[in-house]
């Protein structure tokens, strides 16, 4: 059974970026190549006990999530962070895993939503 598919917080997205959709296409792009990749490097350095340069990669990717409007995330994304500055590699590696499994559902509406700035942009430049 396929997980439902998320939205994104609209009401934050509207109120933060107001009608920057330029900018706010950028970042969505940029969420899309670089955050997936980040996060399972983080999986990689929690499972080799990295926990340093795991809590050091999950505070340059953490203000990313706010950005595309899934603030819950970035809290979830805390709670990680804490066990990780605990030292409890096991239950940093659990905590990670979990956050992955939500965060892959999130995914089709951040591309929507990119898709969907990139036609309100195309149609704005014909």
């Amino acid at each position: 059974m396929q997980p439902a598919v998320k939205q994104l917080d609209r009401n934050y997205l509207l109120h933060f970026y107001q009608d920057m959709t330029d900018e706010l296409g950028e970042i969505f792009e940029l969420f899309l190549l670089e955050t997936e990749p980040t996060v399972l490097k983080i999986i990689t350095l929690i499972k080799k006990s990295d926990l340093a340069t795991a809590e050091e990669e999950l505070h340059k990717i953490a203000p990313s999530f706010y950005s595309v409007g899934l603030p819950q995330l970035t809290t979830k994304l805390t709670v990680v962070d804490k066990v990780v500055k605990a030292g409890n590699a096991k239950k940093a590696s659990d905590l990670i895993a979990i956050f992955y499994e939500d965060f892959k559902t999130y995914l089709p509406a951040v591309e929507a939503e990119m898709e969907r700035l990139q036609n309100v942009k195309a149609c704005a430049y014909n």
